[in-house]
C-alpha cells in the first residue's frame, strides 16, 4: 500500500509567524512561545484521521534532530526533505525540496503540502494547503489537507 506523506512547514502552520526559533531546544514548548497547541492537535488528527506520515520540510530541520519533535506530533515524524544548495532560476525552493525527496520514492502514493509561504511553489499546485500565517493549521486547513490525502 502507498503511503501517504504530510510535508510541514512549522512557521506559520504550527508556530507562530514572526518569533524566532529558539537558540535550544530546552526553549522549545507547547503552549503561546512555540508550538501552537490547537494547531499541533490538528495535524496530528490529520495523521490520525489518513495514516499518514510527516516530512519536516521547515527550516527547523537544519537546527534540531528530528527526534526531538516526534513527542510533539505523537511519533508521526518519518524524514526530513533534504538541503537543496544549488537552487535553478524559477524554480521555487521548498517545491524543489519536496520534488527530490519524491524522486526515488515510489512507495508514496497520496500527499500534501502544508505551508504559509505561496511563493516557494508553483502556482496552483492541487497538493498545497496554505495557512494564514497569524492563525496557522486551522479547522478548514485540515479539511481540505484530508480530501486532499484521501484523493
Amino acid at each position: 500500500m502507498a503511503q501517504r506523506i504530510v510535508f510541514l512547514d512549522f512557521d506559520g502552520v504550527v508556530h507562530p509567524a514572526g518569533q524566532q526559533v529558539p537558540m535550544h531546544w530546552a526553549q522549545v514548548q507547547i503552549g503561546h512561545n512555540f508550538f501552537l497547541p490547537e494547531q499541533v492537535a490538528r495535524v496530528n488528527r490529520l495523521c490520525e484521521q489518513s495514516g499518514a506520515k510527516i516530512v519536516v520540510t521547515s527550516t527547523w530541520r537544519l537546527e534540531f534532530s528530528l527526534r526531538a519533535f516526534q513527542p510533539i506530533f505523537g511519533n508521526q515524524i518519518i524524514d526530513a526533505t533534504p538541503l537543496v544548495r544549488r537552487i535553478p532560476a524559477g524554480i521555487p525552493m521548498r517545491w524543489l525540496e519536496v520534488e527530490m525527496y519524491l524522486r526515488d520514492r515510489e512507495d508514496i502514493g497520496q500527499y500534501v503540502i502544508i505551508d504559509d509561504q505561496a511563493g516557494l511553489f508553483p502556482p496552483k499546485l492541487p497538493q498545497l494547503v496554505i495557512t494564514d500565517p497569524a492563525s496557522g493549521f486551522l479547522e478548514k486547513n485540515l479539511e481540505l489537507a484530508l480530501a486532499i490525502l484521501r484523493g
